[in-house]
């Protein structure tokens, strides 16, 4: 319904016309469903900022590494044009989410915070500044660089697999099913019993065989791991698939045989290629 009533906003000329005509194309829609659509309002708004959606992080990050903002009255200046600012009360929910957000980011090293003459100030870090620069979630600028730290201690360079696991996006590009788990988890066995450089590969990223082979037959994790290592090995192994695919790609196999023999849509191989 939401949907609908902003494209249907759009009838008419903004500020000249005082009605503007909208014409449906329903398809096989029964009237009745259409008319629902039409007669529901609108889904209530609620800003991205509030700590059950995206939460603060990465605004603040943006602002601070940006220079737009250097100490507290700048923050709640720039809070104070949000729409979270708008719809909750300042003291009881926004206040605590800027003071949450900022710790946080102070905690992983992102910005610094100091106290001038009474006054506090902040800035971005060196990291701070290129994960704001990237455009990435906080929390996923912060997995490159542990991805590159642990490149710096430990590369492989008898496989293309590892350098191509560092270009490969980490955010959102593939959702494994239990069919991709279970190709991944051949993959893993088989560079495993053949000790090729790709066991070496799977080893220095810090993917774990079994969490691998417990996804893949339907189980949960392995006894005893916690939901920050259940997290921390699914983005690995999502990522780990991906250079999977990229590997192929830089082989010049074609793009519909890797997709068929990684059970993804050729738009998923595209969208993969063109975002690493």
């Amino acid at each position: 319904a939401s949907e609908y009533h902003r494209m249907a906003g759009g009838a008419g000329r903004a500020g000249i016309d005082e009605a503007g005509e909208c014409i449906d194309l329903t398809g096989v829609a029964t009237p009745s469903r259409v008319l629902d659509i039409i007669n529901a309002g609108a889904d209530a708004i609620s800003s991205c900022l509030a700590e059950s959606r995206r939460g603060m992080q990465q605004a603040l990050l943006g602002v601070v590494g940006l220079g737009m903002v250097t100490c507290e009255q700048d923050i709640q200046e720039y809070v104070d044009c949000s729409l979270l600012s708008v719809t909750e009360e300042y003291e009881a929910v926004v206040k605590p989410s800027v003071v949450k957000a900022m710790a946080w980011l102070r905690d992983h090293k992102l910005i610094t915070i100091d106290s001038v003459e009474g006054v506090k100030t902040c800035r971005a870090t060196l990291l701070g500044n290129a994960a704001a620069m990237s455009g990435l979630k906080p929390e996923e600028a912060l997995s490159v660089e542990q991805d590159l730290e642990r490149a710096r201690d430990r590369l492989c360079t008898r496989s293309d697999v590892q350098l191509t696991y560092l270009v490969t996006p980490v955010y959102g590009q593939l959702h494994l099913a239990a069919e991709h788990w279970k190709i991944l988890d051949e993959e893993v066995a088989a560079a495993q019993r053949s000790r090729s450089p790709l066991a070496t590969v799977i080893e220095f990223v810090g993917l774990d065989a079994g969490y691998v082979s417990n996804r893949a037959h339907g189980m949960a994790a392995p006894g005893g791991a916690s939901s920050k290592q259940i997290k921390e090995q699914d983005r690995i192994a999502h990522r780990f698939y991906g250079a999977l695919v990229l590997a192929e790609l830089i082989k010049e196999v074609p793009e519909w045989q890797v997709a068929a023999k990684f059970k993804l849509n050729p738009s998923q191989v595209k969208d993969l290629q063109e975002h690493a």
